[in-house]
């Protein structure tokens, strides 16, 4: 089967939502989707055909203090203002087109790990909640991150 396999590395993935971009361009969307971190987030864009939308985050937020910074850790416990890059950016300032998403008829899987065995898990990102748990999971980097745990629908920091 035809497959998009995204890699993470906090903004490595600029390059490979550049080729997504093109993918668009040619009407080209592959059946199944699978990807961790920052992959798989800028994967979402491209699965709800928004293009030229990561570049636009990172043009636009990149440098901002809420998006990335060891103030955020010290404040939230994550090198990332999780609530920010999760929250305000798609639902504020970024808007993601949800309706888009959600017709998209491919499988997304998003790559977590599990804390309690270290080993990794595949979320359906097609149950992906409105405060994106999952992708606030897959980009949890261990000493940067405080521990995720998620019960069902809630995610919560563990100190």
């Amino acid at each position: 089967m035809p497959s998009l396999i995204l890699e993470g590395g906090t903004f490595r993935p600029i390059f490979s939502s550049g080729v997504m971009d093109a993918l668009l361009d040619q009407d080209i969307m592959f059946p199944y989707c699978i990807g961790v971190s920052a992959g798989i987030s800028n994967g979402i864009s491209y699965i709800s055909k928004q293009k030229g939308r990561n570049m636009q985050i990172m043009e636009q937020f990149r440098n901002d203090p809420r998006y990335m910074g060891y103030r955020n850790f010290l404040r939230h416990g994550s090198l990332f203002g999780l609530d920010f890059v999760f929250g305000e950016i798609p639902n504020r300032h970024i808007p993601m087109d949800m309706d888009s998403y959600r017709s998209y008829k491919g499988k997304v899987l998003v790559g977590v790990t599990n804390a309690h065995t270290g080993l990794p898990e595949y979320m359906d990102g097609m149950e992906a909640d409105s405060g994106w748990t999952m992708l606030r999971a897959t980009c949890a980097l261990p000493m940067f991150f405080r521990r995720l745990l998620w019960t069902g629908e809630n995610i919560t920091t563990a100190a």
